[in-house]
This record gives C-alpha cells, structure tokens and sequence, in this order.
C-alpha cells in the first residue's frame, strides 16, 4: 500500500528505525498480515530486545491470532522490563486465567490493581481467578463489592452465591441466585450449575435435620 511504501522510504533513510518498523507492523496487522507484521516486529526486537512497545505489539498480535502462550511470555517480559506497568500485568493476569493458570494469574491482577488498573472486567477475571483456587472469603467480597457497583450482572450474581455457598451461608447464596435470576442475563449453564449446587446444599441440610430429630426421639 502507499502507507508502506511511504514508511520503507522512510527506513531506507534511516529515520527513526525503531518507530518506523512499529509503524510498518501496525499497517501489516491492519491489513490484516499478521505474520508479516510478526516478522516486522522479530527484526526490531533481533536490534532492540527490551523495546516494550514492540514486545506488546507482538504480544497482541499473538492473542489476536489465539497463540495466548506466546502472548504470555512477551506479557512476563515487558513486566520484568517495566514492573510498574499496569495495562501489561492486567493483560498478562486475563491471558493466565484463560489458561487456566489461575495462581499466578491472581498474582499478576492484584498488581494490575495496586497500579491503579481496576476496571470491572478486570476485577471480575480476578473473582474468577479467586472461586477456582477456593479462596472463597476473597472471592467473595470481591464478588459483593462488584454486584453492587453492577447489579444488573447477572453472571456476578451467580458467582457471588457461588461464594456464599461455598462460606457456608445457605440463604445468602440463595438470595444471590434469585438476583442472578431475575436480571435475566445470567449464563444459563452456570445458572444451572449453581441451582444444582444449592438443591444438593438444601438435601444436605434437610437430611442433617431429620437425623438429628431422629436422634431427638431415641
């Protein structure tokens, strides 16, 4: 294109190499080459290994492309270069969990947090994060404090009576359902896992009470 022709002209020259080849990749990628772009940005990164930009630059492309585990590792880098960036430790946290890599994925939101990024789709990865590892009392005022910020999320919802169940309060988790419920958005397949959860709580409970009446008469 006339944009890539300008900007090789512009690199023949050798006029700001580093921004030029970031400018090359960005009109790549927009054109939707994302292995040229790729190939743009390895022959930056070959003269400038610790360039940040190119090294998030990359690592967007890769997840674009659903190769989250090269993503990851750029993701590490540029936070050993730059431990107070907060936008690559919030991406490298959503990429961990996607991963399923929950431990550290926790690790790296709570630093994106204490850097100032605390948006709610951030936080609510975190919460997620929390409930797999079964750290239910973080996992749950995380989850509280986010159905009151949005209490039309009716996928919040479900993850808060998750945790409440989980900390042994059996009429909360139920309250938290109907809300999930009533918002009429909730995840149907996580609806169904938590009602499931809650009737086996109730069968519980309701077995609990009639062996102890048992008792009682004995």
């Amino acid at each position: 294109s006339e944009a890539l022709a300008l900007l090789d002209e512009e690199r023949a020259r050798g006029a700001g190499v580093g921004e030029t080849a970031l400018h090359v990749a960005a009109c790549q990628e927009g054109l939707g080459h994302a292995e040229a772009a790729l190939l743009e940005l390895d022959a930056l990164l070959a003269l400038e290994p610790d360039n940040t930009q190119a090294l998030l630059a990359e690592a967007r492309i890769y997840d674009d492309t659903e190769r989250v585990p090269e993503a990851v590792r750029l993701l590490q880098r540029v936070t050993e270069l730059q431990p107070a960036h907060a936008g690559a430790f919030a991406a490298l946290g959503s990429k961990l969990n996607s991963l399923g890599a929950h431990e550290p994925a926790v690790q790296a939101l709570q630093r994106a947090l204490e850097l100032g990024a605390g948006d709610y789709a951030l936080r609510f990865t975190l919460g997620q994060s929390l409930i797999v590892l079964k750290r239910w009392d973080e996992a749950r005022t995380l989850f509280r404090a986010l159905t009151v910020e949005r209490a039309d999320h009716g996928d919040a919802w479900l993850e808060l009576a998750i945790t409440e169940l989980r900390s042994g309060d059996l009429a909360a988790a139920e309250q938290a359902l109907a809300r999930a419920t009533s918002t009429g958005n909730a995840s149907a397949q996580l609806r169904r896992d938590v009602q499931a959860s809650l009737q086996a709580a109730r069968e519980r409970r309701e077995r609990k009470q009639a062996d102890g009446a048992g008792e009682g008469e004995r």
